[in-house]
């Protein structure tokens, strides 16, 4: 027999009588039962314990395809022990096992008037059904007639669009809106390898910053900072991997730091101070590696800035 069928089918009488009024201490509910779970199956719940006697109440149905009658078991049993003692430690012991796919669950039984019952979801009627699709359908016609209403006619809309297009002040206001709109930022040109050599080649070494290279991917410039703090350092910059901008977002919003490229600059207040640290920090070993001290290059811009500022504090 189909689950349908099973649904469909109207109770006639009940086979199984049900629990008597009086609790019994010694009887205890198991629920969540397969349909065609056996006696055998009931008692092998609680091996360890003594059975008087199991019963699976069952309920007579007729089905409404050809009204013939089937006998269907109720999805619960009762499993009578010895003792009152030995039903509380088979409610602890059946909880959590299974019958066929299901998970079972165990509890004292009580009488049909004290018994929790289940709360079934009241079904839809061809009535009910059809009466809310009307009303639905009401509402929807209410709101298109209500747009058509509130749509002005052809003349008033044809007479706003000319007070809008002789009006200066909204032109005006058009005009300063398209300026105010954000403009992308250009982008860097990327170099090429030979495009880094040639720039290099072209500028001249930095008479305050120092370049480190062979990095610990996970310095930043709080480390650089502290570790060179006897040389007041004025700026230190740690490049970091690239990454696309909405993996680089998700990850800052997420609070996760993003490696280095295992280089930094880091510039000091004087030539005096870079030459210090560049002799105390040359080939030591920082974070388990051997750091890879160099004189940064400036480039020719940046050389010619510097001197030209230096020759400013000297008049």
């Amino acid at each position: 027999m189909s689950a349908s069928e099973v649904e469909s089918a109207q109770p006639v009488t009940e086979k199984s009588p049900s629990p008597v009024e009086e609790t019994d201490p010694n009887k205890v509910f198991v629920g969540n039962l397969p349909y065609d779970t056996t006696e055998d199956q009931l008692k092998a719940l609680t091996p360890e314990l003594e059975v008087v006697s199991v019963e699976l109440p069952t309920r007579t149905v007729t089905k409404k395809t050809d009204q013939t009658t089937v006998e269907l078991q109720k999805g619960h049993g009762f499993i009578v022990y010895k003792s009152s003692e030995d039903a509380a430690k088979a409610i602890e012991l059946i909880g959590g096992k299974t019958v066929g796919e299901r998970e079972v669950y165990a509890r004292a039984a009580l009488p049909p008037s004290l018994a929790p019952k289940r709360e079934r979801k009241p079904k839809k009627t061809a009535q009910r059904s059809a009466a809310s699709s009307a009303s639905g359908k009401m509402k929807k016609k209410s709101k298109a007639k209500a747009k058509t209403e509130s749509k002005p006619s052809g003349s008033e809309s044809d007479a706003k669009t000319d007070s809008k297009e002789a009006s200066p002040a909204d032109q005006s206001e058009s005009t300063s809106a398209e300026s105010s709109a954000p403009v992308k930022k250009a982008r860097k040109p990327v170099l090429s390898k030979e495009e880094k050599q040639k720039k290099l080649s072209e500028g001249v070494p930095s008479k305050t910053t120092l370049f480190l290279g062979n990095l610990d991917k996970s310095v930043t410039s709080k480390d650089l900072k502290e570790l060179f703090a006897e040389y007041e350092p004025v700026w230190i910059r740690v490049p970091r991997r690239e990454l696309p901008k909405n993996l680089y977002l998700k990850l800052k919003a997420r609070n996760v730091q993003i490696d280095n490229k295992g280089i930094a600059f880091v510039r000091f207040k004087s030539e005096e101070d870079q030459q210090k640290a560049l002799k105390e920090f040359e080939n030591k070993e920082y974070k388990n590696r051997k750091l890879n001290v160099t004189v940064a290059i400036d480039s020719a811009a940046e050389a010619a800035a510097q001197a030209s500022s230096e020759g400013k504090e000297n008049e």
